[in-house]
Order: C-alpha cells, then sequence, then structure tokens
C-alpha cells in the first residue's frame, strides 16, 4: 500500500538523519566527558560503527523484506544505542536529551525480539516474551521519565545540568528503584537471551543453523553483553557518581566495548543475510536462464540446494502412471527421513513436484522465494523429462528382465539337456553296448554303427549345453571361463587382462557372450578387460564388423554401451 512505501522510505531517512545528529552530539576535547563515547577514539568508533551499522543495515534489510520484523528491529537497536550521545549532549536541546533518556533503555527489548524472530517460526511462548520485554522496558522509561530529576540525582553523571521533559512527579528515591529493578530485569532477561540463542544453534539443523547464524550468534552475544553491563553497574552502583575513565572501573569501559562490538557484529551479520538473499536472487535468474538453453537434468535441485544452503535437498516429480516419486534422472525417490522437511507443489490440487529439505526451511520466506514463477518453468521442465526418463527406464528394466529370463531359461535348459536326453542317451548307449555283446556277426556292424551315432549325439549335446551357459563361468569368474574358450576356440584368442576380483553375475555373463560372440566368428582375438570407475571396459581386437544385435540388446539392459567398428569390439558395462 502506498502509506507503507512511504513508511519504507521514510523511516531510513529518519534514522539516519538521527545517526547523524548523534555524532554531532558528541563532546569535543576540553568538554566534559557525558558518555563512554567520549572517552576516546577507540570508543567512540565503537560507538559510532555500532550505531550507524545497526541503522545502514536494517534499513537494508527493511527494503529487502519489508514483511519481516527484523529490518526496524535493527533500527530500533541502532537508534537506542546511539540514544546516550543525546543524554549526554552538553548544551543540546533539552527536548532531544530527555528523549534519549526514553529511547536508551529499548535496547535489551529489541535485541530480544531479534534473538526471537532469528530463532525460527514465531511461538507462542516467544510472543509471551517478546511482549513482557517491551512492555517491561516501556513501563521502566516512562516510570524513570516521569520520577526522575536529574538535578536532584545525587548518582547522575551524564545529564547533570539537563531538565527533564517529560517530569510529572519528581521522587528520586522511586526513580532509583526503578533503575536498580530495570538492572536486575535487564541481567535476567540478558542471560537467558543468550542461553535461548545458544540452545537455539546448538540444536538446529546445519541449513537452520547457516540460515540463522548470522544474526543470532551476535544477537545472542549481544545480549550476554547487556547482561553483563547491568551486572557491572549494580556491582558499582555506588560508582555512578564517578568518572568512567577512571583508572578503578575500567572493568565498565571493557564491557561498553564489548556491547558495541557484538552490535557491530549483529550489523554485520544482518549485511550477509542480505547479501545471500540477493545472491539467492541471482541464482533464481541463472535458472530462469538457464531454461531457454536446455539444461540437464538436476539443474533446479543444485540451484535450489545452492541458494537455500541445504546440500541435502531433494526435488520429486509425481508420475501419475506408477503413482510414485521420481528425481530428474527418472529413478524412483526413496521415502524421505523421519524429521525431514517436505514442500508439496500443487497444480489445480494435484501433485506435481515434492521439495524435500531441511526441516529448518519449512514454511521459510526463503523457500517459497525460490518456488517462484522462474522455478516453477524449471519444474515443469524436469518433470516432462523426468517422466520420460522414468519410462526409459522402466523400458530398460524391462530389457533386463528379459536377460535374466533368457539365462533362467538357459540355466534350464542346460540342466534338461545334462539331466535328460544326455542321460538317455547314455543309457541307450549302454543298451546298445549290451545288445552287441550278445549278438549275431550280422548285427554287429548295424550296432556299431549306432552307438558311433549315439556317442556323436552325447557329444553334440554337450558342446551345445556348454555353448548356452558355461558352468565354469558361475563357479569360477571370468578369468577360467575366458581362458577355457580360449582353449577350445577355432582361432588362437590372447586374454591379455581379466580383474582379479569377481563382477555382478549379470556383468560377467554379458561380458563372457561378448567374447564368445567375436570368437564365433573364427578369427585370432586379443582380448583385454579393465574395470574403472565403476565400469567394465571389454575390449576385443580382432573381431568381425558385425551388427551384434542380440549383444546390444544384453549390454543395454544393463545400462552398457557396445560399439564395433575397425575390427575393433568394445563394450562399457556399469559394475558398481
Amino acid at each position: 500500500m502506498r502509506w507503507r512505501t512511504h513508511a519504507e522510505l521514510a523511516l531510513p531517512v529518519v534514522a539516519g538523519a538521527y545517526a547523524v545528529a548523534v555524532v554531532a552530539a558528541l563532546p569535543t576535547p576540553g568538554e566534559p566527558v557525558t558518555s563512554y563515547a567520549a572517552v576516546g577514539i577507540g570508543p567512540a568508533a565503537v560507538f559510532v560503527i555500532a550505531g550507524a551499522g545497526l541503522v545502514a543495515a536494517g534499513a537494508a534489510v527493511w527494503r529487502q523484506r519489508p514483511a519481516v520484523p527484523t529490518g526496524p528491529l535493527a533500527i530500533a537497536a541502532g537508534v537506542a544505542w546511539l540514544a546516550p550521545a543525546w543524554v549526554g549532549w552538553t548544551g543540546g536541546p533539552t527536548v532531544a536529551r530527555s528523549v534519549g533518556a526514553v529511547l536508551a533503555p529499548l535496547l535489551l527489548p529489541a535485541i530480544a525480539h531479534l534473538v526471537l524472530a532469528s530463532a525460527g517460526p514465531p511461538r507462542r511462548l516467544a510472543r509471551l516474551v517478546v511482549t513482557v520485554a517491551w512492555a517491561t522496558t516501556g513501563a521502566i522509561a516512562l516510570g524513570l521519565a516521569t520520577l526522575r530529576d536529574p538535578l536532584y540525582d545525587l548518582r547522575c553523571w551524564s545529564d547533570c545540568a539537563a531538565d527533564n521533559v517529560f517530569l510529572a512527579a519528581p521522587d528520586i528515591a522511586a526513580a532509583q528503584s526503578l533503575g536498580r529493578a530495570w538492572l536486575w530485569f535487564a541481567v535476567a532477561a540478558g542471560a537467558q537471551l543468550a542461553l535461548w540463542a545458544l540452545w537455539t544453534l546448538l540444536t538446529a539443523t546445519p541449513a537452520g543453523r547457516a540460515a540463522a547464524g548470522p544474526i543470532l550468534a551476535p544477537a545472542g552475544a549481544a545480549a550476554a553483553a547487556e547482561a553483563a553491563y547491568a551486572g557491572g553497574l549494580l556491582w558499582h552502583a555506588d560508582a555512578l557518581r564517578v568518572d568512567p575513565t577512571e583508572p578503578a572501573y575500567p572493568a565498565l569501559l571493557a564491557l561498553f566495548l564489548a556491547r558495541g562490538l557484538a552490535l557491530a557484529a549483529l550489523a554485520a551479520g544482518l549485511g550477509v543475510t542480505v547479501w545471500r538473499r540477493r545472491r539467492r536472487r541471482a541464482a533464481v535468474a541463472r535458472l530462469a536462464a538457464e531454461l531457454g538453453a536446455s539444461p540437464r537434468p538436476g539443474t533446479l535441485r543444485a540451484a535450489l540446494a545452492s541458494s537455500l544452503g541445504d546440500r541435502t535437498l531433494e526435488v520429486g516429480y509425481w508420475l501419475p502412471s506408477g503413482r510414485h516419486w521420481v528425481d530428474a534422472t527418472g529413478r524412483r525417490l526413496p521415502p524421505p527421513a523421519p524429521g525431514r522437511g517436505t514442500t508439496t507443489i500443487r497444480r489445480g490440487g494435484l501433485p506435481v513436484a515434492v521439495v524435500r529439505h531441511d526441516p529448518a526451511l519449512t514454511g521459510s520466506p526463503e523457500l517459497t522465494a525460490q518456488i517462484g514463477s522462474a522455478a516453477r518453468l524449471a519444474i515443469d521442465n524436469e518433470r516432462l523429462r523426468a517422466w520420460t526418463l522414468a519410462h526409459l527406464e522402466q523400458v530398460r528394466a524391462s530389457r533386463t528382465r528379459i536377460v535374466v529370463a533368457a539365462d533362467t531359461a538357459r540355466r534350464r535348459l542346460e540342466r534338461d539337456l545334462h539331466d535328460g536326453a544326455q542321460q538317455r542317451l547314455l543309457a541307450v548307449s549302454y543298451e546298445l553296448r549290451l545288445a552287441r555283446a550278445q549278438a549275431d556277426g550280422s548285427l554287429t556292424a548295424t550296432l556299431d554303427q549306432a552307438a558311433d551315432a549315439v556317442r556323436a549325439t552325447i557329444a553334440e549335446l554337450r558342446e551345445l549345453a556348454h555353448g548356452i551357459f558355461p558352468a565354469i563361468l558361475d563357479e569360477g569368474g571370468l578369468e577360467p571361463a575366458l581362458r577355457t574358450l580360449a582353449d577350445t576356440a577355432a582361432a588362437p584368442i590372447t586374454v591379455a587382462g581379466v580383474p582379479a576380483e569377481r563382477l555382478p553375475g549379470d556383468v560377467e555373463r554379458a561380458a563372457y557372450l561378448v567374447v564368445a560372440a567375436a570368437a564365433d566368428h573364427g578369427a585370432e582375438l586379443r582380448v583385454t578387460l579393465r574395470r574403472r570407475a565403476g565400469w567394465l571396459a571389454v575390449d576385443v581386437v580382432g573381431a568381425a564388423d558385425d551388427p551384434y544385435l542380440h549383444l546390444a540388446d544384453r549390454v543395454g539392459a544393463l545400462g552398457g554401451t557396445l560399439t564395433c567398428a575397425a575390427g575393433r569390439l568394445h563394450a562399457e558395462l556399469p559394475c558398481g
């Protein structure tokens, strides 16, 4: 809306002007020291860098993400941190000094709100804690504004000569009691916030820690520094009238510097979140550009994983025909691990894609922003590709089943030949020999011819059974099977190298059949088998040029390739 646009522009400008005014309010050399920033150049630099950094970083965050409270909270923290310079503004407007005294305590609730907002989606307890922090701080700040008269405060050291324009009922005792109550509240709240931030970071997932860490870690450190500073003021309550540069109280100055450094780190962390978001937008822009260049499968998953900082992220696509999810390569996705976050993308009420991610990203605006128009185009693109690859995978699986069924049939045929026909022929041969021993001379020649025919048939059956499926391949592996093939081949076969370890059975059978098919042509061969990077390379030099279609089907069913050119038969087989 228009008023929100004006507010987005006006608040950073006003806050920036306020920061400039604060710098102008710092005392010059020779003036009384009325704030820690006036002690020296080092504290002044820490003071200005922390405050101006929070205002600038908050403005950048708010402009980038106006719907989240992080930006305004950072600006509020910067304004509250810089407020003591107005309180101690010697010769400055009375209204400005009085306003500064009201704004200064608001630093702690602003930090508390930042810690709880960075810890994840707001919960009821977090809302309650934030409400209590703001309400308690506001009540104490208003009470001090209406009760404390600096002129009668014996502990005053920064605004002793200023009039409190909000003074309504002067009561120094009540004001001092409120001040001590505020310090005790700051100690308790700051310590709890620091522990909360530490516990959240330790129990977060890697992606959650990476997302919240740049803000949560320095904010927790700032809360701890606030608690330590408030505790130091309570410990040195009798020294509040003393110049803070006095050597007897250097601890208070050290705690001031620790507070400033923690807030400067918080400003830097906010800047990191702004940079990350811009990088994510650039990643989405690159993704949109890649869509027009036929991106490879998995481009969307890689882009989302990189921009969201979750290397375990998975993208799946719904396969209606199989009623299951597949990845970008068409392979079936396993069920998600317990505790994983899941974001389902639907069209017309039907699922089209799913993003499995770190649970810290569930419902996050970053994930919603990444799955925008460009990512949706990538989803459509990869979904169609995944469907095609899934169907190809089904075809490959079908070819594999056919090969397995053929191998099973070969084993059964070999067993049937050995246990059935071959045994019966041996029995017939035995009967023929018995008949010959009892026959007269006229039948001897006939029985000898019949016995020779039976023996020849048995030999042919043995050769046929061996050629269908060599038993030595399953029993001893590729090397003895290929040596046996070389011994029985019609032409010389040199086996130059075979992997010593056993390979999967289907891979060994395919490799053996490649060499056996080349040997069937009766040419001299040189065979080399090498295993590298999960693949078995079968190289047969001297093979006849032939399509080898039956081998191509078997090799392709395993996901491999077969080529034959210029007397060289080459197969690549995946072997894990």
